[in-house]
C-alpha cells in the first residue's frame, strides 16, 4: 500500500530527525557518525558550509513544526520543518536523507542525513 509506505517514510524520518537533534544537543559524537554520512555537509543560517563539527554548540531548539517530508526516491529523501531556537532567529531547516547500507543483508540499511541547510527566518 503506497499510503501505508509515505505514513511510514515519514514517521521514521520524523524519529531520524528527532534523533539527529538529540545527538546535536548532547554532542553525542558516536550517535553524529551513526546517523551522519561520512561526507555529511551542511549550511548555517548565517551562511556558512560546514561539517560534523559545524553541528557543536548549537542553541536546542525549543519547538519544531514539521512542514514536509519526501521521499524522491528509493534511497534519498528530505524533511523541512520550522525550527525556534531560544537565543537566535527562527529557522527553516532541510536535511537531506540517503538510505545506506546493503539491501541484501538484513539490518544493514540505515537513512543518514548527507545534507542539512538552515536557513533565518525573519519575521516581518
Amino acid at each position: 500500500d503506497a499510503g501505508q509506505a509515505s505514513t511510514d517514510i515519514r514517521e521514521l524520518l520524523a524519529a531520524a530527525e528527532a534523533d539527529l537533534l538529540d545527538s546535536i544537543d548532547q554532542d553525542d559524537e558516536p550517535a553524529l557518525r551513526y546517523l551522519l554520512t561520512e561526507d555529511f555537509r551542511g549550511v548555517s543560517a548565517h551562511g556558512a558550509l560546514h561539517g560534523i563539527d559545524g553541528l557543536r554548540g548549537q542553541d536546542p531548539i525549543t519547538n519544531l513544526e514539521v512542514i514536509t517530508t519526501e521521499r524522491v526516491s528509493q534511497d534519498i529523501a528530505y524533511v523541512a520543518y520550522r525550527a525556534q531556537r531560544a537565543s537566535t532567529a527562527d529557522a527553516v531547516v532541510l536535511s537531506w536523507w540517503r538510505l545506506t547500507g546493503d539491501a541484501r543483508q538484513a539490518g544493514t540499511q540505515r537513512w543518514q542525513c548527507f545534507f542539512r541547510q538552515e536557513t533565518a527566518h525573519i519575521n516581518v
